[in-house]
């Protein structure tokens, strides 16, 4: 599930999310061939015609690390990696300029490119476990061919789209930071009465908000998030994602809810639970 993707923190909110990372260095990857810079990766693609996989990391990154020592290593994650021109870059050091060039501002985040440069996807989480983020990679290349097809119907012909046209619409116009056709889309499946997809769609729409700095759209989505799942992991990141946006704007009264909400996840860590506790506290004025 979705588990980090935060940015423009402030100190009190640095401080908090500070409790779920430890500094790490860069580990090593086993099978998978990366390339040594973006201009080889780039190059590899052209010359074989693979999508370009990006992997924007920093060396304080809990999830990236989680990346490296449990997901990269798989075995069915090396090949199915094989299908990509892979990177890594360090986006506070040799990606840093590339990691601005896509607004990369949370970590880690994945970014696929077609040959040419055009953005075919973008990731900004962390993963469990490596069958979580396959099934993910598995999608970029249906992807990549689907969209263009699916965006022109939505345009030119919306009546010929079908339920799971727009199942597998939504999270690409997400990906691809279309929030007008995503509102549409959403409006739509709300009709269908899909409301077992909506969290996880709202969850990944208040992402992209909060990495387009639409603050105020990604706490509406994030909200929106609470009401249709049940799913423990994303009820907690969308509280999680909200306490740390009110605390950022200093609406200290609209993050206790919040707050008083992660207390209440058996996978809150005992120094997260302190930490909580001693903010609420500050703000009731205890």
């Amino acid at each position: 599930m979705l588990l980090c993707n935060r940015l423009g923190l402030t100190a009190a909110v640095f401080s908090l999310m500070l409790l779920f990372n430890s500094p790490a260095a860069k580990a090593s990857s086993y099978g998978i061939d990366w390339a040594p810079s973006y201009q080889v990766a780039a190059s590899q693609a052209a010359a074989s015609n693979k999508l370009i996989f990006i992997d924007f990391y920093t060396t304080w990154c809990h999830w990236c690390t989680k990346l490296d020592t449990d997901i990269y290593p798989d075995a069915n994650v090396v090949a199915e990696m094989q299908k990509f021109s892979c990177v890594k870059l360090d986006a506070e050091r040799d990606g840093k300029a590339l990691a601005k060039q896509f607004s990369v501002d949370g970590y880690p985040t994945i970014i696929v490119l077609d040959e040419d440069g055009n953005v075919v996807d973008r990731i900004a989480c962390g993963f469990n476990d490596a069958d979580n983020f396959l099934r993910v990679v598995t999608g970029f290349e249906k992807e990549a061919a689907d969209y263009p097809v699916l965006l022109e119907k939505l345009k030119s012909a919306p009546d010929t789209l079908t339920r799971e046209d727009y199942l597998s619409l939504a999270p690409m116009l997400i990906n691809h930071s279309q929030f007008v056709d995503t509102a549409i889309v959403l409006d739509k499946l709300r009709g269908f009465g899909e409301h077992d997809a909506l969290g996880p769609l709202y969850n990944q729409l208040g992402d992209a908000d909060m990495t387009a700095k639409r603050v105020i759209q990604a706490r509406d989505a994030y909200t929106k998030t609470i009401g249709f799942t049940r799913d423990p992991d994303i009820l907690y990141h969308a509280h999680l994602a909200l306490a740390n946006s009110y605390l950022a704007t200093h609406e200290n009264s609209s993050a206790v809810p919040h707050l008083q909400a992660l207390l209440s996840f058996p996978k809150t860590s005992e120094p997260l639970k302190d930490q909580i506790q001693y903010t609420l506290r500050k703000i009731q004025g205890n």
